[in-house]
């Protein structure tokens, strides 16, 4: 073999390598990301330091937490919470008791104890 030919062959080995090593971290930490809770998968239903809150009259929006609500709304029961709780360390989905069939899960935290009406949905 001559050696451009095993420059070049040894080049090419260390770009594959480079790249599979690149894909391997950034695999690892999009997974990282997801089970503790933090970038790319972190869609929430407010903003940090804000809690949802519904109508009587049907309807939800986010108020800062610990702030006095307008008439006829309430804190939703399980507070600020991501859309999607699989795979999120400290996280687990719950339903409602009352509701509809079809309606979904939803995500408490696996360290506060659940509010009335929910139950944890076993996997």
């Amino acid at each position: 073999m001559t050696a451009p030919r095993r420059r070049g062959l040894r080049v090419a080995l260390l770009l594959t390598t480079l790249v599979l090593l690149a894909g391997g971290v950034a695999v690892g930490a999009v997974q990282a990301t997801r089970y503790y809770g933090g970038g790319f998968y972190d869609e929430w239903y407010c903003v940090q330091g804000e809690a949802p809150a519904t109508s009587a009259r049907g309807g939800s929006t986010c108020y800062p937490e610990g702030e006095a609500l307008p008439k006829g709304w309430t804190f939703d029961p399980l507070g600020n919470r991501p859309f999607d709780c699989g795979w999120r360390h400290g996280w687990q989905p719950v339903e409602r008791l009352d509701a509809d069939a079809g309606e979904g899960s939803d995500c408490a935290r696996t360290d506060e104890p659940l509010p009335p009406g929910y139950v944890a949905i076993e996997d």
